[in-house]
């Protein structure tokens, strides 16, 4: 019902509930939390509902492989895909970020939340932030230049080049 409600019908109605379903049961969660995180899924990724199984399948293999659970990335994808997307990324890319911050111990909703605001202090510093920098020799034009083109993770790669001696 709460499909149908959404506004799907017919085939595209089938196969988000028949997603829905398959992420609940492999990801141990509740239905409406699947649910939530198929429509946001769908929505900010313009994933459509016939090629869903394939976002699926890959969460179930991240989840197979990482510390990351399907669960995770049902509270991440209302919270963080937007704003993923927005960088022109994808769901691979907001996997790859979430796995880092949940190695680092950061609970989903926190790692979620933190990517919104990690990303738009990414794009437009404040003037202490580039002042400090500055001061300790990191070159932020490389991470500039990433995000400009719509390159996230390298976007981070970039970051985490340029801080590496830091703790030196």
């Amino acid at each position: 019902a709460r499909v149908a409600a959404v506004g799907y019908q017919g085939e595209d109605m089938l196969s988000v509930t028949r997603e829905t379903l398959r992420l609940a049961t492999l990801g141990q969660m509740d239905y409406n939390t699947a649910l939530e995180a198929t429509i946001a899924v769908q929505t900010a990724f313009d994933i459509k509902a016939k090629d869903m199984a394939k976002t699926t399948d890959f969460l179930n293999a991240a989840e197979n492989q990482t510390i990351l659970s399907m669960e995770d990335m049902a509270i991440a994808f209302p919270r963080a895909a937007s704003v993923i997307k927005g960088f022109s990324g994808d769901v691979e890319d907001l996997a790859f970020l979430m796995v880092g911050l949940r190695e680092g111990g950061v609970k989903a909703e926190h790692a979620s939340n933190s990517l919104k605001s990690m990303l738009s202090s990414m794009v437009k510093p404040t003037q202490q932030t580039s002042d400090m920098m500055e001061k300790l020799g990191i070159d932020y034009t490389g991470v500039e230049k990433a995000l400009n083109k719509g390159n996230l993770i390298d976007a981070f790669k970039e970051l985490n080049i340029q801080m590496k001696d830091l703790g030196q």
